[in-house]
């Protein structure tokens, strides 16, 4: 837990705040010198914005870092305006000249795919958001594995975890705290997306700490819904609070049951997902992507709703 909140401290704000600070302070030799600095910042600004999990320090934090780094860009633009493109440089240089390309290239791969995953696909099923009364953040989701972990498999590749944002954008009270009930999405209703008939339950298992990880139920208490020709499932419900049994005919925004943190997940989201076919097991047939009223979601989106 220690290490991952370091990690997010790290890559969200120390290093890109430390490359703006090399582009506010320094003076470059030659306009090549700036010029790779200028990329390093922009492909990790690009990269780090679309694909990093800000509802961990305070979503407005996203916008800080646009701002930073377009400040910065410009002072060091006009700093550095009267340099000459390039002089000639010993030898060593071309080790640095070297390791910079590779961190562009990186970077630049990883911003590219980021944003790759933000384009939607077609033949989308359209359902309606499944949460009520707040501001919801897709924490998971994307048309690639940058944005959406889910995305490395083929049932629950187009799966969506959303939580909700309170307290200057941050989905706890705390960067990551062990109690589930310090989630502010920890027990909201969870409403029908669709209208269908209900065709499996799982209500039994119990919520567990965010250190608690029960492989042996991946998807944890859960609810299926028959949907025209797919199977909508809703997961990582709490114990018992589901309001609906097999069989069971219901509408778009009748209540299901409350989120919960139940099953193979690291804290409290709403896992939602679509699959192709007649079959009632979870993760057992091709996912299919999902659009709310419309809307392809991807991570780092938000959601109001009165």
């Amino acid at each position: 837990m220690l290490g991952q909140i370091l990690g997010h401290i790290v890559t969200h704000l120390v290093i890109p705040f430390s490359i703006y600070g090399v582009l506010w302070r320094a003076r470059f030799k030659t306009r090549v010198d700036w010029l790779f600095m200028g990329l390093i910042s922009l492909c990790y600004t690009v990269y780090i914005y679309l694909s990093g999990r800000w509802d961990w320090l305070g979503y407005p934090l996203r916008n800080v870092l646009l701002l930073f780094f377009a400040i910065s860009l410009i002072r060091s633009i006009f700093q550095n305006r009267a340099i000459p493109f390039f002089v000639p440089r010993l030898p060593a240089w071309n080790f640095v000249y070297f390791i910079q390309t590779f961190v562009i290239l990186l970077f630049g791969s990883l911003a590219f795919f980021a944003f790759q995953g933000t384009q939607p696909p077609p033949d989308r099923v359209s359902l309606a958001f499944p949460l009520k009364h707040g501001t919801f953040y897709v924490a998971q989701g994307g048309n690639s594995a940058i944005l959406n972990y889910h995305h490395l498999s083929e049932s629950p590749r187009f799966a969506l975890d959303i939580t909700r944002l309170q307290d200057w954008g941050r989905r706890a009270s705390g960067i990551f705290p062990g109690d589930p009930t310090h989630y502010y999405i920890y027990g909201d209703t969870v409403f029908s997306p669709c209208d269908g008939v209900v065709f499996v339950v799982q209500d039994s298992l119990p919520d567990l700490f965010t250190n608690q990880v029960d492989t042996a139920h991946i998807a944890g208490n859960y609810v299926g819904i028959r949907f025209e020709q797919y199977n909508v499932f809703l997961a990582h419900l709490q114990p018992y609070s589901i309001q609906v049994k097999v069989g069971d005919t219901v509408r778009v925004g009748q209540p299901l049951g409350r989120v919960g943190n139940s099953g193979a997940t690291s804290e409290p989201v709403l896992h939602i997902h679509v699959e192709q076919g007649s079959q009632a097991d979870i993760l057992s047939r091709p996912g299919v992507p999902i659009a709310f009223n419309g809307r392809f979601l991807v991570r780092n989106d938000r959601v109001v709703i009165p």
